[in-house]
């Protein structure tokens, strides 16, 4: 073979096997995809053989209710919302760009407008049963570029088991519960030790940073790259704020993020439930709930033990709304002190 031809053929091998080895690059650049249900709560999953898609369906084995709990963003991009009678009823799309997206059927509302962004954790909806589905539950599914793919979860591999039990997954998608995870960007942005100009230094963001915002407030208006802004940012790792102005995000008040002060939401569960005005089974009632609510929680602290529905706990959460003590025992929720949530 002449030389010149050899090295050719030989150009056209390598060009050919680099590509080979390229293809799946893109495929391999998925996000860091999250459980699509709450903080620390365990679900058990399914696949059964009639899916077209690679989806798994997921329900709560936590002692928690499936129907009306909270279906969360896996990963960071922009939520559209759907309906199909006969088939997913009210589902959700995120497109997370670089191809991927990420299905979330059966849901029985939506907790976002259409085209939104949203955030890792963020509530989109809330679990249900509604379309072609047996009974509350969520279908969910992860697509590269329009093929469904097998789910990963923090990069790790789900099985595919044909019932419900064999395998559990606790969720460590936290961002909805107070600490959302954004990015900054500008250099050398000061963190104060409150939502104020005057207030002390505490660090300095050199560049942009990765961060967990636990709460916002207003503050002192900022008046930076032709932008003003009141809303400042609680950092949970820095333990001060930041003008969101320099959050990376287009909405002056962060979509998902509570107000400092105004507590976390959770769901409780059982009925007629004492809400009291210390953290004792001797103190008065101030209000009694009568079935599963959503509050907003201030604090948790110790207070009497309670033995009820087959579990003891001496933890107590303040109802912000509720202005008194309910047992942590009916908090739809399964660790007895609630994370995400500060000591009284």
């Amino acid at each position: 073979m002449p030389l010149r031809r050899f090295i050719s053929l030989l150009a056209t091998i390598v060009v050919g096997a680099a590509c080979l080895v390229a293809l799946p690059t893109a495929a391999q650049a998925a996000p860091n995809f999250k459980a699509p249900f709450g903080c620390n709560q365990r679900w058990t999953y399914s696949h059964h053989s009639q899916e077209v898609r690679r989806a798994l369906d997921f329900i709560r084995s936590d002692g928690g209710t499936t129907n009306g709990a909270p279906a969360v963003a896996s990963a960071a991009g922009t939520a559209t919302r759907h309906y199909e009678g006969g088939g997913a009823g009210n589902y959700v799309v995120i497109d997370h760009g670089g191809g991927w997206k990420t299905y979330y059927f059966h849901l029985s509302g939506f907790s976002i407008s259409n085209g939104q962004h949203v955030n890792q954790g963020q509530q989109i909806g809330t679990t249900g049963s509604t379309g072609a589905s047996s009974g509350p539950h969520l279908h969910y599914e992860q697509l590269y570029n329009g093929v469904g793919q097998n789910i990963r979860i923090n990069g790790v591999a789900l099985a595919y088991p044909s019932s419900y039990g064999s395998y559990h997954l606790t969720s460590d998608n936290c961002g909805g519960t107070g600490n959302t995870n954004f990015t900054t960007w500008g250099s050398g942005i000061n963190v104060r030790s409150d939502a104020k100009l005057s207030a002390s230094i505490v660090t300095t963001l050199a560049g942009p940073t990765p961060v967990y915002v636990q709460c916002q407030k207003q503050g002192d208006t900022v008046n930076a790259e032709g932008t003003s802004n009141n809303w400042w940012s609680k950092l949970r790792d820095q333990n001060g704020f930041i003008s969101n102005i320099y959050i990376d995000h287009p909405a002056a008040q962060l979509p998902g993020v509570p107000i400092c002060g105004a507590g976390v939401q959770f769901q409780t569960w059982g009925s007629s439930v004492n809400v009291r005005s210390d953290a004792k089974t001797s103190a008065s009632i101030v209000t009694t709930i009568n079935g599963p609510t959503t509050v907003w929680v201030l604090c948790q602290k110790q207070g009497d033990t309670v033995t009820a529905e087959g579990v003891t706990n001496n933890w107590w959460s303040k109802l912000r709304d509720q202005n008194g003590y309910m047992t942590n025992i009916y908090i739809d929720h399964p660790d007895n002190k609630l994370p995400g949530v500060p000591n009284c």
